[in-house]
């Protein structure tokens, strides 16, 4: 059944420019899942399905968060230091060759931290 969502963001320097918008994007499917990343430890979710055109991230602490796509074997882990939104099926494109299969949360602090991620599929 398609869906559509409404996704927006803005930044604002006080004293200077601001920037705003607001979109929607038609969808077939959604998905959202909370992971609880343990402490010193990592996390995987399966982002596995049909194409992804929108794609959020946020955590509750990224003072000591990093990421990898899709990596059996980890070369290089990226900091995950803000919330995430990238939109598009190129831009997603960018992310992952293999069509973003996975996300794995490595999290460095003595505590937990939970990830939410939504995936918007077309």
């Amino acid at each position: 059944m398609p869906e559509s969502i409404k996704y927006a963001g803005s930044v604002s320097v006080p004293g200077g420019p601001s920037l705003a918008f607001t979109e929607t994007m038609p969808l077939e499917s959604y998905t959202k899942i909370s992971a609880e990343v343990p402490p010193s430890d990592k996390a995987t979710v399966d982002t596995k399905g049909s194409e992804i055109a929108l794609l959020l991230v946020r955590a509750t602490d990224y003072s000591s968060l990093n990421y990898t796509v899709d990596s059996e074997v980890v070369t290089s882990k990226t900091p995950l230091a803000v919330p995430l939104l990238v939109g598009g099926a190129g831009a997603i494109g960018r992310l992952s060759k293999k069509g973003l299969e996975s996300l794995t949360f490595y999290n460095g602090l003595t505590v937990p931290v939970t990830v939410e991620v939504f995936i918007g599929r077309t």
